[in-house]
């Protein structure tokens, strides 16, 4: 997220300044009003976030919305260091509390962002959504989260951030996701083949 601002004192010459939100997040506690840049900043994510995890238009306005009143809620608990990473630490704590009433998603990722995918991704860019959701479904949830994160395109580090993790196990994780993930496609296809 990008701010205006003015450069050399004229009115008409515009400079783009990256937020610091380190700053904004510690004047938000004393004022929620300046919280508003880092909503506008984060809400897009937090919300494709919860899509891909919840599925329900509904489940996923409300989770996002709870996601954000606890931030602000909790911003005392800010004391610096990145935003991002304490935000998503509250959203993954927050969709693991929604989850754990299972409710299945209805929507999933359509493609990987590497450009260059191995043969696990390729089984599941190739497999339709239904196919996908039932052989995510076979992986433990951290596993899932992992999946789900990492085909968003975020990186190992704020992954194992968020999950507690050190980037090494993210990475070892993904890799042993969708390699599971390919082998349950391949079941969930016989099967359907087989009732076809």
């Amino acid at each position: 997220m990008w701010r205006r601002g003015r450069a050399n004192g004229a009115d008409n010459d515009v400079v783009d300044a990256p937020l610091d939100e380190e700053q904004i997040a510690l004047r938000a506690i004393r004022d929620a009003a300046a919280f508003a840049p880092l909503y506008r900043r984060y809400f897009p994510e937090i919300f494709a976030l919860c899509t891909r995890r919840l599925g329900c238009r509904a489940d996923v306005e409300d989770v996002t919305a709870e996601i954000f009143r606890k931030a602000l809620s909790k911003l005392h608990t800010f004391h610096g260091g990145s935003f991002r990473a304490w935000i998503f630490t509250i959203a993954i704590n927050t969709l693991r509390d929604h989850v754990a009433r299972p409710t299945p998603p209805s929507v999933l990722f359509e493609t990987f962002p590497d450009p260059t995918p191995g043969p696990e991704e390729v089984a599941i860019q190739t497999a339709t959504d239904d196919e996908v959701r039932v052989a995510l479904k076979t992986l433990p949830g951290e596993w899932q989260l992992v999946v789900e994160l990492r085909s968003q395109g975020y990186p190992c580090a704020e992954v194992a951030a968020a999950l507690g993790h050190d980037a090494t196990w993210v990475r070892l994780t993904h890799h042993r996701a969708l390699e599971r993930l390919a082998r349950e496609l391949g079941v969930v296809r016989q099967r359907r083949g087989r009732h076809a």
